[in-house]
């Protein structure tokens, strides 16, 4: 959910229950509900989105076939530890609720947990790999040993030194850079 910072309070109510009831017509979800019924004579006053709806809690109910997954995994995990009636306990108490609960507010920057877009393309450049070692606070020698190359073919290609093009290098330093980016 992507909220932009001009959203005011009822444009953000309103995108995320928009969302919530796309995601249940999708069979993403089941079903959702508020776990209290929203007072709407608080909407619209002063501090109502900050003080009242980010407090109020969302109850979400993940999809019949996933709640069935879940109880097999758990049916398999308990009879691999030997203790069936835990197992069937727990899937008894997985079928009468299964349900995950958000806070609004906690649900307001959900783009943090879910990524629907596409991972942006990495291109390879001196300039990216110096930003990267800088951002793990790593030595180019370490991230070289990472990498796969030496140090100093590292840090001549880091200065813009680099008298030819080496693919298979470039190759390490992608996939270096894939797995270390942000």
């Amino acid at each position: 959910m992507d909220f932009s910072s001009r959203y005011n309070g009822v444009q953000i109510r309103d995108k995320f229950e928009h969302i919530l009831d796309e995601l249940q017509q999708d069979n993403v979800i089941k079903s959702w509900q508020y776990s209290e019924p929203i007072d709407e004579k608080c909407v619209g006053k002063k501090g109502w989105f900050k003080d009242y709806w980010s407090n109020i809690n969302v109850t979400i109910l993940p999809p019949d076939f996933v709640v069935k997954e879940s109880q097999k995994k758990i049916s398999i995990n308990t009879v691999q530890q030997h203790e069936p009636l835990e197992a069937k306990s727990m899937v008894s108490h997985m079928a009468e609720k299964p349900t995950a609960v958000l806070t609004a507010a906690s649900s307001l920057p959900v783009q943090d947990f879910f990524h629907f877009e596409e991972k942006q393309e990495i291109i390879l450049s001196p300039e990216l790999m110096k930003k990267t070692i800088e951002s793990l606070n790593t030595s180019i020698r370490k991230a070289a040993e990472e990498i796969g190359i030496s140090h100093s073919t590292l840090s001549r290609y880091i200065r813009n030194q680099s008298k030819r093009q080496n693919k298979n290098n470039d190759q390490k330093m992608l996939k270096w850079l894939r797995e270390h980016s942000q």
